[in-house]
C-alpha cells in the first residue's frame, strides 16, 4: 500500500508545479491584457480631447478661425506664418493695402 502512495505522490507533484507555472503565464498575460487595455483608454482620452480642441477651433462653415491659425504660427516659432497662412486657405487670396480691385 505504501508504494502505491509513493506512486500517486510522484504524479502528483509535477501536476501541481505544471499548474503553477500555467497560472504565473495566466497571470502575466491578464496583467499585459490591463496594461493593453489602458494604454487604449488612454488613447482614445487624448484622441476625443484633441478631436474636441479642433471642434472648438472651427466656425459653422468649416474654415478655422484666424485666431487659431495665429496661435498655431506663434507656436510654431518665427517664419512660419506663410505656411500657416497657407494651410487655413489666407494669404494667397488676400488682397493688402498696396493692391487695387
Amino acid at each position: 500500500m505504501s508504494t502505491g502512495l509513493r506512486l500517486a505522490e510522484s504524479r502528483v507533484e509535477p501536476a501541481l508545479e505544471k499548474q503553477a507555472l500555467l497560472q504565473a503565464q495566466l497571470e502575466e498575460q491578464l496583467r499585459d491584457k490591463v496594461l493593453h487595455e489602458k494604454d487604449l483608454s488612454q488613447q482614445q482620452m487624448q484622441s476625443d480631447l484633441d478631436k474636441a480642441d479642433l471642434s472648438a477651433r472651427r466656425v459653422p462653415g468649416g474654415c478655422c478661425t484666424r485666431q487659431a491659425s495665429l496661435q498655431k504660427s506663434d507656436r510654431a516659432g518665427p517664419g512660419s506664418e506663410a505656411s500657416s497662412e497657407a494651410e487655413s486657405g489666407e494669404g494667397s487670396g488676400r488682397q493688402g493695402p498696396h493692391r487695387e480691385a
